[in-house]
């Protein structure tokens, strides 16, 4: 073991060596034939977050399961001054029971209507009997992220991952054009 240490030390002070020698691009800063400046890297502008906007959402989901449940619902989103309604569907693996849940919250960092439509993902134990409050944070691949609040009523035990997806029903697609 110890005849390694000095063989890592060498690895070590070589990538460390490597790394100084290069920019993030990879291209060498200094070759053996010349010593070059590093070459000038011009600042890319971050796109304006002023352009982000939130709405309102409102979802209405019933879900049942043994084992694995499934469940669908609908919604709205107010974006814009304009109403679009939502379609949502949802699998949770781990659930037995059944629930009706109300939530309703901001959807944030929209750039389009459409960015609300995609997968959202949540992890954890829950469990409900009777009428409980939800809260929920989630986010979709797009970056939107849906901060939610309602109650959940029913009989209902999860212990695995739940996700939903939303879709914009095909009424409101036909108003953005």
């Amino acid at each position: 073991m110890a005849s390694f240490v000095p063989l890592i030390k060498h690895v070590a002070i070589g990538a460390v060596a490597v790394m100084l020698l290069t920019d993030t691009s990879g291209a060498a800063l200094i070759t053996s034939k010349s010593r070059a400046s590093p070459p000038k890297q011009t600042k890319q502008p971050k796109p304006p977050q002023a352009l982000a906007q939130s709405g309102t959402v409102r979802i209405k989901f019933v879900k049942a399961g043994l084992i694995v449940g499934v469940g669908s619902g609908s919604g709205t989103l107010d974006y814009r001054g304009k109403t679009f309604r939502l379609s949502i569907s949802g699998v949770e693996l781990g659930s037995v029971g059944i629930t009706n849940v109300e939530l309703a919250g901001t959807a944030s960092n929209l750039h389009n209507v459409s960015d609300i439509a995609g997968t959202y993902n949540a992890t954890g134990p829950s469990a409900t009997i009777g009428a409980g409050s939800r809260a929920v944070t989630v986010q979709n691949d797009k970056g939107v992220l849906l901060t939610l609040r309602g109650l959940q009523t029913g009989l209902q035990a999860s212990v695995g991952l739940s996700g939903i997806t939303i879709a914009l029903q095909p009424d409101s697609v036909a108003i953005l054009r």
